[in-house]
């Protein structure tokens, strides 16, 4: 599998969010392909898209609201 710059920038953004305490927005198929949750097309947790919804900016901006440490202080909800 061949990865653009592009790409691997979305992944590795992806990662981050995990990082700041959002989970995966997305369902793994038997296919090996995975598909966004509901309501989280175009979502970076979702579908590698650019977004955030206004619920994971609040969590991310909890945890870092006095400087980024890696103990989280809240998670996003299941």
């Amino acid at each position: 599998m061949n990865l653009s710059i592009s790409d691997t920038s979305s992944v590795v953004a992806h990662e981050l969010g995990h990082a700041f305490g959002l989970r995966d927005r997305y369902i793994d198929l038997p296919s090996g392909q995975s598909v966004p949750m509901t309501g989280f097309r175009g979502n970076l947790m979702g579908d590698l898209g650019p977004s955030l919804n206004s619920q994971q900016i609040g969590i991310v901006r909890m945890n870092t609201a006095q400087g980024w440490k890696p103990v989280l202080r809240g998670l996003e909800p299941e």
